[in-house]
């Protein structure tokens, strides 16, 4: 089974709104029902966990309900931090999977930000066959701008010309064997206990999979599939998705 665990803990605080961004209704619809959508849609999805501000989740429950979003099979309270968030949402589906007596290294979790309601089929497709492949993927797009550093923020020189040809914007989703990633929780949490000092602070489930030196397969994603942090990417994707 392939299940999605979308993130929807952040308040967007850079957005400058009177709710957190994934609440924000574009063209009718909230944008979680966008993102809910796309894997609710998708024929290979078999079951939906978000985790959620908790003091939105009765709100989103309605929403599930109103907008006929299927497959959700849980809403789950957010964690401190991204990283706590997504493994509650891991222990869920591990959890989940335990009582169905299934073993967890036959199956996938495919982990999104609910800010990125542009995630396409393809993706999705992509994403469910490279962590079957590969164990653990992250959906990557290339980079088609020119990179340049600067030290003083206002100059700088042709040698500050950053090579792009293997450059890439990372994206969600982020999809793993679900033992695989229990295992990488399990194993950096471990090392924090033992020594918290020398560990370094990793947000992301593809970093947490590096940390336990196991590979990451870049999965190609979109350059439509950003995630809307700013006004001007909500002005963006009502454009997109206006009937």
């Amino acid at each position: 089974m392939n299940f999605a665990l979308v993130l929807a803990g952040g308040v967007g605080s850079r957005m400058g709104a009177d709710v957190p961004k994934q609440f924000i209704e574009v063209n009718g619809k909230p944008i979680i029902i966008y993102s809910l959508e796309a894997f609710s849609k998708h024929s290979e999805i078999d079951g939906i966990f978000v985790v959620c501000i908790e003091e939105w989740q009765e709100e989103l429950l309605r929403m599930i309900k109103a907008f006929g979003v299927e497959k959700v099979l849980g809403v789950l309270s957010q964690g401190k931090d991204r990283r706590e968030s997504s493994l509650i949402g891991v222990n869920a589906v591990s959890s989940y999977l335990t009582e169905k007596g299934e073993q967890l290294s036959e199956h996938t979790v495919l982990i999104h930000d609910a800010a990125r309601p542009l995630v396409t089929a393809e993706i999705i497709s992509r994403n469910i066959w490279d962590a079957k492949q590969y164990g653990a993927c992250e959906t990557v797009c290339k980079m088609a701008d020119t990179v340049i550093k600067s030290d003083d923020g206002f100059t700088y020189s042709p040698s500050d010309i950053v090579p792009r040809g293997n450059l890439s914007r990372v994206q969600t989703p982020q999809s793993f064997i679900v033992s695989e990633i229990a295992e990488a929780h399990k194993h950096y949490e471990e090392a924090m206990r033992v020594s918290p000092d020398s560990v370094p602070e990793i947000t992301d489930d593809a970093g947490l999979m590096l940390f336990c030196k196991k590979p990451v397969k870049l999965t190609e994603g979109s350059s439509l599939n950003i995630k809307l942090t700013t006004k001007e990417d909500i002005d963006f994707f009502a454009a997109m998705t206006r009937s």
